[in-house]
C-alpha cells in the first residue's frame, strides 16, 4: 500500500464511472461483472464482482428480469446506505 496525496488523487480519478441513471440519489457505484443470478422462489439474488469487492442484492423476479443481465455481463452496483462503516485494512 502506498500512502500520500498523489496516490489518493489517482484513486479518485479511477473511481469515476459513467452513471447510467442520472436521476439516482445513490452515491456509491461499483463497476463490475455479474457473477451469479440465482433464482429463488419469489426473488432473485444477484452477485456482482467489482475488483476485489463482491456486491450482493436481492430483487423481485420482475425487476431482475427487466434490469439484471446474465452472468459474465458488465454491470454497475449502485449502493445507497444510511450507514457506512470505515475500517482500516
Amino acid at each position: 500500500m502506498i500512502r500520500g496525496p498523489e496516490p489518493a488523487s489517482f484513486a479518485r480519478e479511477l473511481r469515476r464511472v459513467e452513471r447510467t441513471n442520472n436521476g439516482s440519489s445513490a452515491r456509491n457505484h461499483l463497476a463490475g461483472t455479474v457473477t451469479d443470478k440465482i433464482l429463488e422462489e419469489v426473488s432473485v439474488r444477484v452477485e456482482i464482482q467489482a475488483g476485489p469487492f463482491r456486491a450482493v442484492s436481492t430483487l423481485s423476479r420482475d425487476s431482475a428480469e427487466e434490469l439484471v443481465p446474465e452472468p459474465g455481463v458488465p454491470a454497475l452496483a449502485a449502493i445507497k446506505s444510511t450507514h457506512v462503516v470505515v475500517e482500516r485494512p
